[in-house]
């Protein structure tokens, strides 16, 4: 951006604005989650649910094209989280949306919460891109049944065999703009427009 004033996605109100469209919210999943072939947006909580300690949450209810729900939650991390505490935080709301909207038998159901991180979470050189919580030792592809996984992203991991849709992604989380991706200049575009809706331009 030409304008280094804007403010990123770090910004709780942009990330909010900014995820609350439906097309972007499920842009941003399909980058984390390729093999859901997501059709539609059922339910995005962008905006509406605030936290005094660990901040916004964006839940996103989706459907793919065999009609199939997926429940997601979305946050950007900050260097001054406790990342164990906002993941239990994301993982008991995303619980409570499934239980609310399902029943008891919610557990079956594929979901997953997601902290996005312009940072290295894992400190020092760690160039690991991506970590989640309840996958096989034997087969990490392998997520275990019954779980919301918790799945860290780290902006500034190894980008090797990611797709174009993913380092989009984890460029902007960093607040480069600079690919000419069609994901990264779709976010680009709606941060800007946020950032003028809610009179963040210096």
């Amino acid at each position: 951006m030409k304008n280094t004033n804007y403010q990123g996605l770090s910004n709780d109100e942009v990330f909010c604005t900014v995820l609350k469209n439906d097309e972007t919210a499920m842009r941003v999943l399909q980058a984390i989650f390729p093999n859901v072939k997501m059709s539609q947006v059922l339910l995005n909580t962008a905006g509406c649910e605030q936290d005094k300690v660990n901040g916004p949450l964006a839940q996103v209810v989706v459907l793919d094209e065999d009609e199939k729900k997926h429940f997601y939650s979305l946050r950007m991390g900050k260097e001054s989280d406790n990342l164990g505490r906002l993941g239990r935080f994301c993982k008991s709301k995303m619980d409570m949306t499934m239980f609310r909207l399902i029943g008891e038998d919610y557990f079956d159901e594929d979901c997953g919460a997601v902290i996005l991180c312009g940072f290295n979470p894992f400190g020092g050189d760690n160039s690991v891109k991506e970590v989640s919580s309840y996958r096989s030792t034997k087969d990490p592809d392998l997520v275990l049944p019954g779980q919301c996984p918790l799945i860290i992203i780290n902006g500034k991991g190894e980008e090797e065999g990611e797709s174009s849709d993913m380092k989009s992604l984890t460029h902007v989380i960093c607040d480069d703009y600079s690919l000419d991706e069609p994901l990264a200049v779709l976010l680009k575009e709606k941060i800007i427009a946020a950032n003028k809706k809610l009179n963040l331009v210096k």
